[in-house]
This record gives C-alpha cells, sequence and structure tokens, in this order.
C-alpha cells in the first residue's frame, strides 16, 4: 500500500513570500533608522571659493584649494549636510597684489547655519593666497612630452606647434601656456598630433574652442659621423698647444651630410684669461643642435704658457 502524499495547502507559497518581504522591509527600517539617529564622525573637503576681489585683480595661486573639515552629528544630519553645496569663503574686501598667508576660521564655511557641528583638521592651519594684476596678452604655448624614442632615434627639439601663441586674460605672472604630456615613448616615425593645453586656475583662453592645436613632432633615424682633423682656433697667447687638431664622433640625423656637418663644426680654445702654467684643457666645441658629440679624441689638449 503505497503512502500517500501530503498536499500543500493552497497559497503556503504565497504567505510564506508575503512574511518574508515584511521581514525585510522591517529589518530595513530598523537600519535606517539606526543610521539617521547614530552619531558618527564623517570628513568633508570644501572647495575654497573668493569673494569681495578688486575687479582688476586676480587670483594667480591658492594653496590648499580645499580645506578639510570634520563634523560629528547625526546619520540624518550628515545625509543633509552632503546635500548642501557646503564650502569654504575667503573675503579678499581691500587686499591689493601680493602674497598673503590667512589663518583658518570655521566661520568661514558657508552653506550651513549650525557651525558647531564642524571642527577644522590639523591639516592645514592656513591658506596661502597670490593675488596678480589682471591682463590681457598673448603666450606662447610650450609643448610638453614624455618617454623617448629608441635607441638609435632622436627627437629634434624644440617641438613645433601651431599655432605658437594664443591670447588669455589672467594673471600677469603666467608668462607661458603649457600643453599635457604628449607621449613619444617608443616613436620611430615623425607625426602630428593635436594637442590640449594646460590652463591654469583663473586663467581665461580668448579663443573659439572649436579651433585646434597642433604639434610637429619630428623623429629621425641616426647615424655615426665622424670627423677627422679639425683645427683648434686658438684665442691669446701661449708657448706650446698639443695637438692643434682633434677629431670628433656624432650621432647625426641618417640623412644629413658628413661634408656639411664639418662646415657647420668649430673647435675653440680661450687662453686669455689663463696665467702662465701647465695646463690640460677641453676645448669648446660649436655644433648644431640636431647632433649630439659621442666622442673627443684626444680628450684634452696639453697646452704650456711661458
Amino acid at each position: 500500500m503505497g503512502k500517500s502524499v501530503r498536499k500543500i495547502p493552497s497559497g503556503f507559497f504565497f504567505r510564506n513570500a508575503i512574511y518574508r518581504i515584511l521581514a525585510l522591509v522591517i529589518s530595513l527600517l530598523l537600519w535606517f533608522s539606526l543610521v539617521h539617529n547614530r552619531v558618527v564622525t564623517q570628513t568633508f573637503r570644501l572647495p575654497v571659493r573668493f569673494s569681495g576681489l578688486k575687479e582688476s585683480l586676480v587670483i594667480a595661486s591658492v594653496e590648499p584649494a580645499e580645506v578639510t573639515v570634520r563634523v560629528r552629528a547625526k546619520g540624518s544630519d550628515i545625509i543633509k549636510l552632503k546635500r548642501k553645496g557646503l564650502y569654504y569663503e575667503v573675503k579678499l574686501t581691500g587686499f591689493d597684489k601680493g602674497k598673503f598667508e590667512l589663518v583658518l576660521d570655521k566661520r568661514n564655511i558657508m552653506g550651513t547655519e549650525n557651525l558647531s557641528l564642524f571642527q577644522l583638521t590639523e591639516r592645514h592651519e592656513s591658506i596661502r593666497v597670490t593675488i596678480d594684476e589682471k591682463e590681457e596678452k598673448y603666450v606662447p604655448i610650450r609643448i610638453v612630452s614624455k618617454g623617448v624614442p629608441p635607441k638609435g632615434y632622436k627627437l629634434i627639439e624644440p617641438i613645433i606647434v601651431t599655432p605658437s601663441v594664443v591670447k588669455i586674460r589672467g594673471p600677469k605672472s603666467v608668462g607661458v601656456l603649457k600643453t599635457y604630456p604628449l607621449d613619444i615613448e617608443g616613436m620611430t616615425e615623425s607625426f602630428s598630433k593635436e594637442v590640449t593645453l594646460d590652463i591654469p586656475e583663473n586663467t581665461t583662453l580668448l579663443r573659439n574652442p572649436e579651433d585646434k592645436i597642433f604639434a610637429r613632432i619630428e623623429i629621425v633615424k641616426l647615424k655615426t659621423a665622424e670627423i677627422r682633423d679639425l683645427p683648434v682656433r686658438i684665442s691669446g697667447s701661449y708657448s706650446l698647444v698639443f695637438p692643434r687638431v682633434v677629431s670628433l664622433k656624432f650621432e647625426v640625423p641618417a640623412s644629413m651630410d658628413t661634408e656639411d656637418l664639418r662646415d657647420s663644426i668649430s673647435v675653440k680654445l680661450d687662453l686669455r684669461e689663463y696665467e702662465k702654467g701647465t695646463y690640460n684643457l677641453v676645448p669648446d666645441i660649436e655644433h648644431p643642435e640636431a647632433v649630439s658629440l659621442i666622442d673627443l679624441d684626444p680628450s684634452s689638449i696639453q697646452v704650456i704658457i711661458k
């Protein structure tokens, strides 16, 4: 005789699911209640903002750019504070051009009326502000690069940028605009690339944002070129100079003609400031920027002055 199968009452699974959901809701309500009422400590980083500065002046630099504070309050109050636009105000009414160090004061925390909850941290005790004259002017662009080509190749500097200057409005102390780093690591061929300016704080670029800025990166393959028996040009009095010629070894672009290179190099020895005696001197060697001196033979020249 087979065992009878017990029939599960209709709606059992439905009621069980309801109980589970209710238990979860109650747990969440209890958790939120605990969080909202529990006293906690939270760190806030408040941006520094300025007010009262003369129209003819501008902030050239500020350190730190954020003020770190600690807040000890109920969880519900912390949540409310996070929704507010809290900031630290630096009042500069009556200030002129110069460098200033201003002691932090929690009364300058804006966006809340309950300052008793806030405590300044020991990380910073003051704000250092540099105020400069505001002006409009053209400044050059400087390409910043990172990395190097592989051995046997060379980056030709300076890197050409188009346009070479841009107009800005900002601190008088800003004399050049740099770009974000341009990566040339491992590059073996020349190329052009659009670059982005790294514009300092409180500086405005007076330029159509749709206009592009391009850098032309020239990378050349290198070869070794040896120039033998170059005469040494001597200035001043002497009794003996030996030797009177030197040999040089350079790394040069593969397309460079050796004879043209020879004509562009000069070896000089200036003895006008030397007194009587015997010296071993390294001559001054003038050569094009595109080449690199890798060897001088002999490494020094003997000079006797009587």
